[in-house]
């Protein structure tokens, strides 16, 4: 009896911290596993020397969409959205949904340059799908690049990814940018 409680509470555990992990709605990783993951990158970067990007995606006009079309076909937009670039991603990348109808990708060992070409691919396919007929999706994208030589936390990265962001956003939307100093 002791032997299965134990079992039992260790499996429901299991089940929780896995549920903390994963976005219920889209599949992706949530927050707490993106913060988790930054944070262990972040380290690694200042360790070795080595870059990472991260890239905070929007999804153009989502209140529109929840407003006019519905709620259901919002979060069908979101689900599809996820599923493209989870397609898309590359297998060391994290991807989760920060929150709303916003998205981090994290790139280890990638500049900013680099990412650029991810970023425009995953753009290009969302594009393709249609949340309802004749109405297609698009996406504003930031990119920023950790500074290894600078003390860089996760969060001065997701902020210069969101200004970079911001940046895409007053540019008309359905575009990628990425930051720079200037």
């Amino acid at each position: 009896g002791i032997l299965t409680s134990h079992l039992t509470n260790a499996n429901l555990y299991h089940q929780a911290r896995l549920t903390s992990l994963t976005d219920a709605l889209t599949g992706v990783g949530s927050r707490r596993l993106l913060e988790d993951k930054l944070d262990a990158e972040c380290s690694r970067s200042k360790r070795y020397k080595c870059p990472f990007s991260v890239a905070i995606i929007d999804l153009d006009n989502f209140k529109t969409v929840n407003d006019v079309l519905g709620h259901a076909t919002g979060d069908e937009a979101l689900k599809k959205l996820a599923a493209c670039m989870k397609a898309e991603k590359r297998a060391p990348d994290t991807l989760a949904r920060y929150g709303g109808d916003e998205f981090v990708i994290l790139m280890p060992e990638t500049k900013a340059d680099d990412s650029i070409q991810l970023l425009e691919r995953i753009r290009a396919k969302v594009q393709q799908i249609h949340v309802a007929e004749n109405v297609s999706m698009t996406i504003s994208c930031g990119i920023a690049r950790s500074l290894p030589d600078e003390d860089d936390s996760f969060g001065d990265v997701i902020r210069r990814a969101d200004l970079a962001l911001y940046e895409a956003k007053s540019a008309g939307r359905n575009c990628v940018k990425i930051w720079d100093k200037s």
